[in-house]
């Protein structure tokens, strides 16, 4: 099924316009500040049974952060620029 279909370069920029594209960023930022209050509520290193499931609930937000930071240097990378500094190697 996978062979007939064209192949598409992905988009870095969410091109898309359907709701999954639209919302997800905000519900993974409101996922992660519900995990800030919860850990925040259960103490930062918890007590007996949940010790250090209040840093665990921060690793979402961590991520999410890195995630966001790595993206943005990636977009802000000229591939035009790039593309003139490809080395054509011919072979032997």
């Amino acid at each position: 099924m996978l062979a007939y279909l064209p192949p598409q370069k992905p988009g870095l920029k969410g091109t898309g316009d359907g709701p999954i594209e639209r919302y997800l960023g905000i519900l993974n930022v409101g996922i992660c500040v519900v995990l800030v209050v919860a850990s925040w509520s259960m103490g930062w290193w918890g007590e007996g049974r949940e010790r250090g499931l209040g840093v665990l609930c921060l690793l979402p937000g961590l991520v999410l952060g890195v995630v966001t930071m790595a993206r943005r240097l990636v977009l802000s990378v000229d591939l035009d620029e790039l593309e003139r500094l490809k080395y054509h190697y011919k072979g032997p």
